[in-house]
């Protein structure tokens, strides 16, 4: 079995903190990334017998649970507004009675190349705002946009046919596509503050021993998905999906501080 290399900061977590954890009520809203991540988690309780969270799929909740960690997947893949949109129905149809924490997460494919990230942002922004006015008592954090990894040997064959071509490579898009990420995610940060945000991104893009996977356009430096933690250059593989689970569970111990 691969795991990561990364140390486990569940490891720092007292057993109190843990029952805290499992005490709530918590919501997600996501898709296949999102399901990859709660295959980690799923992984971790396996080995780990002090946690114990109720995860389970939002519909399968009912009135006497005390406690869960639900979760769903919400809109539709490309249509960024579509998800928040789906998001605020849900919390207002499905979670009136309230929630300790709720919190919802785009996929990669919603942020490309071609994305008014300004316009996407914007309306997460007036949305979300608009749920933290109403539900006073949750605690909704945010959660910065996976990135992608550029393409292998066989993807950069391709990008040499494509270049001799005059089309765009999978490399450029990919690169752009991520600069876009890192442009939505920016706005994400400044706006909320880092303490409010589980920053995947970043986590995604921090190797085994604390590297971070890069790529240089116009001068800067900008971040992309590091390759052990992927099969397809997207999706969390087995290493990628502990590492990312092990971080977002300590983040919800004590989301905001």
């Amino acid at each position: 079995m691969k795991k990561a290399g990364n140390a486990s900061l569940l490891q720092t977590v007292s057993a109190e903190q843990l029952q805290k954890l499992k005490d709530k009520k918590i919501y997600w809203g996501h898709m296949s990334v999102g399901y990859n991540i709660i295959k980690g988690i799923n992984d971790i309780m396996k080995e780990n017998s002090m946690i114990e969270l109720n995860i389970i799929e939002k519909n399968h909740i009912n009135d006497k649970m005390q406690a869960f960690f639900a979760h769903s997947q919400i809109g539709e893949n490309r249509n960024p507004k579509l998800k928040v949109d789906d998001f605020v129905k849900i919390i207002n149809n499905d979670f009136k009675t309230g929630l300790d924490i709720a919190f919802m997460k785009f996929c990669y494919v919603d942020i490309t190349d071609e994305s008014n990230v300004d316009e996407i942002f914007k309306h997460y922004r007036n949305c979300t705002d608009a749920l933290i006015k109403k539900y006073q008592k949750t605690t909704f954090i945010h959660m910065t946009v996976p990135l992608t990894v550029n393409s292998g040997l066989k993807g950069k064959i391709k990008d040499v046919i494509k270049g001799l071509m005059g089309r765009k490579t999978t490399q450029q898009w990919q690169n752009a596509s991520n600069i876009k990420r890192a442009r939505y995610n920016e706005l994400l940060k400044n706006y909320y503050g880092e303490k409010n945000v589980f920053d995947l991104a970043q986590y995604e893009s921090t190797a085994p021993g604390g590297r971070r996977q890069s790529f240089a356009m116009d001068n800067k430096i900008f971040y992309e998905l590091v390759p052990v933690y992927t099969d397809d250059g997207g999706h969390l593989n087995e290493m990628g999906r502990r590492y990312i689970a092990d971080r977002l569970l300590f983040f919800l111990i004590n989301p905001g501080n």
